[in-house]
């Protein structure tokens, strides 16, 4: 009954400074993925104006994945069958070879991802 009564104190000291968080220190969350990005995503965040420029100027260069390095990445349909495998790959930063990509791009692939890798 000791030990229960000392854990239920310790539990309830715990809960209650748990309770003055500010948004304004707020650290990066990592997500299921392994990719640290900020608390909320962007709910615009669209494949026309935000991944496909990433893809375009990272990926889908010549030599690599738009003429020669399978998966091509020449549309939008092959950008979104093969949204978790960028995703992973950049995350862990073994592509581009050229080097990793910054972390807040990745974390706007993984945003667009996890909000379902939608052609918008």
């Amino acid at each position: 009954m000791k030990y229960f009564s000392c854990f239920f104190v310790f539990s309830l000291f715990i809960i209650s400074a748990c309770g003055d968080d500010d948004a304004s220190d707020m650290e990066p969350t990592t997500s299921d993925d392994g990719v640290e990005q900020m608390e909320e995503c962007d709910p615009e965040i669209s494949l026309a104006s935000d991944i496909k420029p990433i893809i375009d100027r990272n990926c889908a260069v010549s030599g690599c994945h738009l003429d020669r390095q399978n998966p091509l990445f020449n549309d939008n349909a092959a950008i979104i069958s093969n949204a978790q495998r960028i995703l992973a790959r950049t995350s862990a930063g073994t592509m581009p070879p050229a080097g990793a990509l910054d972390a807040e791009l990745v974390a706007q692939i993984s945003c667009w991802v996890d909000a379902g890798a939608m052609d918008n």
